[in-house]
């Protein structure tokens, strides 16, 4: 436990002194001298979830020391797997309902038949003008 603080601290110490001497812009044979700092560990950090839910497991514990892409905690997303799984049934039925040419086709067929009945319409009323 006292190497991991340690090590800690350490790199809390490199990222003030860089913070405040600006490293980016040093070059190796100007000197930096500190007239006094203040150094304080990052205690905390917000980890945002992927998902909404109640949380269901909490696998960490104040103090863990973490590494990325590791488990903090399970959340039940029963819900949002539920709403993933409706949103792909509908997207099948849309494109069920996209490739179905059948509805297409009956309205050329009425749209056809609508002409038809305007164009001896139009030439019943020619023969009575």
């Amino acid at each position: 436990m006292f190497v991991k603080r340690t090590l800690r601290s350490h790199a809390a110490v490199l990222v003030a002194v860089g913070t405040l001497c600006n490293l980016s812009t040093l070059r190796a044979a100007e000197p930096t001298v500190l007239e006094g700092a203040i150094v304080t560990l990052i205690e905390q950090a917000e980890v945002p979830a992927r998902a909404l839910g109640p949380l269901t497991e909490l696998t960490v514990r104040e103090g863990d020391l973490v590494k990325t892409g590791q488990t903090l905690a399970k959340i039940d997303d029963t819900e949002a797997a539920l709403a993933a799984q409706r949103a792909e049934t509908e997207l099948a039925v849309a494109r069920r309902e996209a490739a179905n040419e059948l509805p297409v086709l009956a309205a050329t067929k009425a749209a056809e038949a609508a002409r038809a009945e305007l164009k001896r319409a139009g030439e019943s009323m020619a023969k009575y003008d």
